[in-house]
């Protein structure tokens, strides 16, 4: 199992309060076991596939995204270590705040870390066209598509509450890394509107 530490929290864009223990994807399921959590949590929060693809069936509806800020930084060490890049030191990178939309209403926050010096340029400038979630862009630029890392736990955010148009106190999220092969290496963290799992 791979633990995330809590100094990525403090990169995060709004206030979020970890409910629970991180837990892993094997660890996540004997959760739910115990804790009567429906199969639609369980397979959105455990998927390794295509996330949209899998909001897309749900929902029956187009996924669209909407990125609401996107910038060059220099990624710090924590990230960096994260997803797992041969050198520690920090690297300039792509941070990226993104709403994922059904129905016209926000369902998905994905807060992405994306490193630029292994990129192929074609892939870059895709990016910066903000008009397709990552995971995706992979698929379109045919490169494989990997996450691992996977920790999902439950979070507190009134904000990201607020955002989502709901009252509920807690939000489900996950973090995991996203890599299309030795060319692409991203950190994710997604927090997910109750919408989606009580349609």
């Amino acid at each position: 199992m791979h633990t995330v530490n809590q100094d990525l929290f403090s990169y995060l864009p709004y206030p979020v309060d970890v409910l629970h223990e991180w837990k892993c994807r094997e660890d996540f399921i004997l959760f739910c076991k115990h804790n009567n959590v429906s199969p639609v949590v369980r397979i959105i929060l455990s998927s390794d596939g295509s996330l949209v693809n899998s909001l897309n069936a749900l929902q029956m509806t187009e996924i669209q995204v909407r990125v609401v800020k996107q910038q060059e930084i220099l990624i710090d060490t924590p990230i960096i270590e994260y997803m797992g890049s041969e050198d520690n030191n920090p690297v300039t990178g792509i941070e990226r705040q993104a709403w994922l939309y059904g129905d016209r209403e926000r369902i998905v926050f994905a807060y992405s870390f994306i490193e630029i010096p292994v990129i192929e340029d074609r892939v870059l400038a895709h990016i910066w066209k903000r008009d397709m979630p990552v995971g995706n862009l992979l698929s379109e630029n045919h490169m494989p598509v990997m996450k691992d890392r996977f920790v999902i736990s439950k979070v507190k955010s009134p904000f990201l509450s607020r955002e989502f148009g709901d009252c509920s106190d807690t939000l489900w999220a996950r973090y995991y890394r996203l890599s299309g092969g030795p060319r692409f290496k991203a950190a994710i963290f997604e927090v997910f509107s109750p919408r989606i799992f009580h349609p």
